[in-house]
């Protein structure tokens, strides 16, 4: 999704036209392409959360 929204911003779309094709906030977007921005694709992806352990496994899942 948050790669998604980059290439529509790359293709012209306003922000609020991002918005609402995804319903997340405007914070949520301007986050996003700052982060790509700044760090490219990598930057997108998930960061590790604080939790207990996993349940299933990457096969399981």
């Amino acid at each position: 999704m948050r790669a998604h929204a980059i290439i529509l911003s790359d293709d012209q779309y306003e922000i609020e036209q991002i918005v609402e094709i995804f319903g997340v906030k405007r914070d949520t977007v301007r986050d996003w392409i700052r982060r790509f921005e700044q760090g490219g694709v990598d930057a997108l992806r998930d960061e590790d959360r604080p939790g207990g352990p996993r349940k299933l496994n990457e096969e399981e899942e």
